[in-house]
């Protein structure tokens, strides 16, 4: 197929000006996805902190164990760990989704 001739299934995205394909339809979807990539990351943070806390509220008020961060370190790493592989997952969604097109 020849260059110059857009694709008949396709709408010309090229410039008038120039005939060079134009880059702006493209580049203006990139701010929506960042905009949600940022939504989410804040969204997954808090839905893994209330995680978190939920299982600390279950385990003291239903197990009747009271978990202390100073007698075990992993009780620390689980804290920070969670809530960031959340945050980052919720980043990664929602990014995915506002990559989508249609619907």
């Amino acid at each position: 197929m020849n260059d110059s001739t857009p694709d008949k299934g396709a709408p010309d995205t090229r410039s008038p000006d120039t005939g060079t394909p134009d880059r702006s339809i493209q580049n203006q979807e990139a701010p929506n996805r960042a905009g949600a990539a940022v939504a989410g990351f804040f969204a997954g943070g808090i839905a893994g902190f209330m995680l978190t806390e939920a299982f600390a509220a279950f385990s003291h008020f239903v197990l009747d164990v009271t978990l202390s961060a100073e007698d075990t370190p992993a009780l620390v790493a689980v804290h920070v760990g969670v809530p960031l592989l959340a945050a980052l997952a919720g980043a990664l969604i929602c990014y995915r989704l506002a990559s989508r097109r249609g619907r």
